[in-house]
């Protein structure tokens, strides 16, 4: 996968052997190539820390992140390549001024995404938010949206592996890791999440941090 998507990288960024540009068509399909490779190169870790995670093996390796640059990036890089045709807004709620995090920023980078991708899934219109607020002693990150909603008899399952929300309008999307892996990231950061959502109101994943102590 890293190979497939070195070379559609590369031949995105280079002319043709006339030295013009790539006509649209081939660039949309590189594209195509390289976010479907991604994707499937989430999926792998997702499998692979869930099996570090069985047998007690997920480590961390924390440090002081900036924590509003960091959302406002994460957040950009998950939005700015949304493809929504103008239907769902992509919205940041964050005070001017967030403390500091002690926190692993790969694995930072693994849970806001999971949750940012899993509410592009279900919002087909509507918005969704990332947000975050002081709540001592913990960072109160929150990821809400307009989307279809979780039945409160489902709201515990989804974050057992390999199990999606049920949807009586489409196929299951995903193979229901993400927020598995998510829930075990949160709580090796010693956090913990909670979920609020009704069918048809959209969902809020709320996820609390602990705030690193004054020593």
């Amino acid at each position: 996968l890293n190979t497939i998507m070195g070379f559609a990288r590369l031949a995105e960024d280079s002319p043709d052997m006339d030295s013009a540009a790539l006509p649209p068509a081939v660039l949309k399909d590189l594209r195509h190539i390289y976010d479907n490779a991604e994707h499937l190169l989430r999926v792998i870790n997702d499998l692979l820390d869930l099996s570090r995670a069985e047998i007690d093996e997920l480590d961390l390796y924390p440090e002081m992140i900036d924590t509003r640059p960091f959302l406002e990036q994460v957040f950009h890089s998950i939005a700015d390549a949304a493809v929504s045709a103008g239907q769902v807004a992509w919205q940041l709620a964050l005070p001017e001024r967030l403390p500091m995090l002690q926190a692993d920023p790969l694995r930072m980078r693994q849970i806001l995404p999971n949750l940012l991708n899993n509410a592009q899934k279900f919002t087909g219109a509507g918005e969704i938010v990332l947000g975050a607020e002081v709540a001592p002693p913990s960072l109160h990150v929150w990821v809400q949206d307009t989307g279809a909603g979780i039945p409160a008899d489902q709201q515990e399952r989804i974050f057992e592996p390999f199990v999606t929300a049920d949807r009586a309008d489409r196929r299951p999307e995903g193979i229901g890791l993400g927020l598995s892996v998510t829930r075990r990231l949160v709580a090796l950061h010693h956090g913990s999440m909670r979920l609020e959502s009704q069918p048809g109101q959209g969902s809020i994943f709320h996820v609390y941090l602990p705030l690193p102590s004054l020593s």
